[in-house]
């Protein structure tokens, strides 16, 4: 059962576009000036819940279309195919939420695909995932969705693949996340990323902006928090500093998990990766 018409939503998408030009011509007719018709850059800001560029993005699990068939069929390739489309995609758009910049969209085989048009996280994702996998680190694949965007005339828009990580994190791990999103807010992000040679430093550091009472507790975990935050920054020259508690989440064994990358410090001269196009 189609969950999507794309042909209809052309159509719908084509007269919302039209509304506003013609707004603008009865205003310039009115101040008798001529209206000058441009085409809108999408602005890349946080976007709210019903934002309706996020909303176009379900197109991408609608009908097979010139423009979303190239992404269905990444879902269905390894590494970790996500998505079964024509048995479980009617599914999809009830299963999803929304981050600042991006709306996660769950499978039913502990995976995800985040769809964000941060080029930022696009960056670090691709050059995580290239030779050895990071422990402790989610994202599994990236590509950039060009046929997509540009018959959306969406900028920049990229597909992650991730595994599903458990975001019911510890107190510890809460405490120890908010110590050192503390530490970068007061000290800096490049004050952290030179401590990155002097490891027990950065945790003693760190551990001043927890509680006298819960440190010797937090200490830890603060530890293990920057262990795979300073491997992240050896693999790829950025440091990711959006280290608050909805963005880490456990493992079996209570560790940390990283799985949004989306905000990160530029340390040294770090490269580029190359990153797929579909």
């Amino acid at each position: 059962m189609a969950i999507l018409n794309f042909k209809q939503y052309q159509a719908a998408a084509k007269l919302r576009q039209l509304i506003p030009v013609a707004v603008r011509m009865i205003q310039g007719a009115f101040s008798l000036q001529m209206p000058q018709l441009q085409v809108a850059h999408r602005i890349h800001e946080i976007r709210g819940p019903h934002d309706p560029v996020r909303e176009e993005w379900n197109m991408l699990f609608a009908d097979p279309h010139p423009s979303n068939q190239s992404f269905q069929e990444w879902t269905k390739r390894s590494p970790a195919a996500i998505f079964n489309f024509g048995t479980e995609g009617d599914d999809i758009l009830t299963q999803y939420e929304n981050g600042g910049r991006n709306r996660v969209y769950f499978s039913i085989n502990q995976k995800v695909v985040k769809i964000a048009d941060d080029k930022n996280e696009a960056i670090i994702v691709g050059l995580a995932i290239e030779g050895e996998r990071i422990p402790n680190i989610a994202v599994l694949d990236v590509v950039q969705l060009a046929t997509f965007a540009s018959a959306m005339r969406i900028e920049d828009l990229y597909a992650i693949k991730q595994e599903l990580v458990n975001t019911n994190i510890s107190m510890e791990l809460n405490r120890a996340s908010i110590a050192i999103l503390t530490f970068l807010g007061i000290a800096g992000k490049g004050a952290l990323a030179r401590l990155r040679d002097q490891p027990q430093r950065a945790v003693d550091k760190t551990a001043m902006f927890t509680a006298p009472e819960s440190e010797a507790a937090v200490r830890p975990y603060i530890k293990l928090i920057l262990d795979v935050v300073f491997l992240l920054l050896d693999k790829t020259g950025y440091l990711w500093t959006d280290i608050a508690p909805g963005n880490i989440g456990q493992d079996e064994g209570g560790k940390p998990v990283l799985f949004d990358l989306g905000m990160i410090y530029a340390h040294g001269k770090p490269r580029l990766p190359q990153i797929p196009s579909i």
